[in-house]
């Protein structure tokens, strides 16, 4: 917030000293300094002090040249409501020890310049630097957060494929475990006659999972489980030797579709002998 009565305030003096090693710019203005900024250009070597709601007074000169260890010209501007003090320097100003600090009065600033090593400087942010450094910020954040949903997207998938390969458990054959028969009753469900071991189990096999159901211990249903489990192995393995043979992929639908016609009858007839 700008303070009213600085709007017409002005820089009146502009001087330069140079004591125990330290030079000195004095800004002397004629109102208190309500606000001010520092920035440097590109090449680190010009030094721009900026008092906002301040004029330059008609009576100073724009242009000074001084003979200085750090720096050799002043120059002063204005523009709108706000003045510039220009500092170019012989060298960057990272090789510089520079404070800035107001003056006892109150009206005015002064820069000081001394050797390395006196402490940490000002901080003074470059035109150039500080607009490559942010667009390097924003691309490198941009980057990470692409990379970040992209390893998000990873992990949902293989998460998403671990959770159907756990939740749909597939009953797959070995030596021990063979499946005789497998019949649908709906959507992803079908009932499953297996053979472990010694055993004959009826198991429900959902999209979701295995079902234990009973274990079938009836002779003669397994006979006719045994018996059917044959025949199907057998004719279609012959039909379809038989319907390759023809080199005609109509007489291979034909021959199957009047094997399961006929495998129909079968199971028709055994349950009506």
């Amino acid at each position: 917030m700008l303070l009213p009565f600085s709007l017409n305030a002005h820089i009146h003096a502009l001087n330069y000293d140079r004591k125990n090693g330290i030079s000195r710019v004095i800004v002397s203005t004629d109102a208190p300094v309500a606000d001010y900024r520092l920035h440097q250009d590109k090449t680190g070597k010009v030094l721009v002090l900026t008092l906002s709601g301040l004029g330059v007074s008609s009576e100073l000169p724009v242009r000074y040249q001084v003979e200085d260890s750090y720096f050799h010209t002043l120059k002063l501007a204005s523009a709108k409501d706000e003045a510039t003090v220009q500092v170019e320097l012989r060298q960057e100003l990272e090789q510089v020890y520079f404070r800035v600090a107001p003056r006892e009065s109150g009206h005015g600033l002064e820069l000081h310049f001394s050797p390395p090593g006196g402490g940490i400087s000002d901080y003074v942010p470059g035109e150039t630097l500080q607009t490559m450094e942010d667009i390097d910020l924003f691309e490198g954040a941009y980057t990470m957060i692409i990379s970040l949903l992209v390893v998000l997207a990873l992990f949902a998938v293989v998460v998403w494929f671990m959770r159907r390969l756990s939740g749909r458990q597939v009953l797959l054959e070995t030596n021990d475990i063979r499946v005789i028969s497998r019949t649908p009753i709906g959507n992803k469900k079908n009932l499953v006659v297996v053979e472990v071991f010694e055993e004959t189990l009826l198991i429900g096999e959902w999209d979701d999972g295995l079902c234990f159901m009973k274990t079938i211990e009836n002779e003669k249903t397994l006979s006719r489980i045994r018996l059917h489990d044959k025949k199907v192995h057998a004719n279609f393995s012959s039909y379809l030797k038989r319907a390759v043979t023809r080199n005609s992929v109509s007489g291979l639908t034909h021959s199957i579709r009047s094997r399961m016609d006929n495998l129909r009858s079968e199971q028709r007839d055994e349950k009506n002998p």
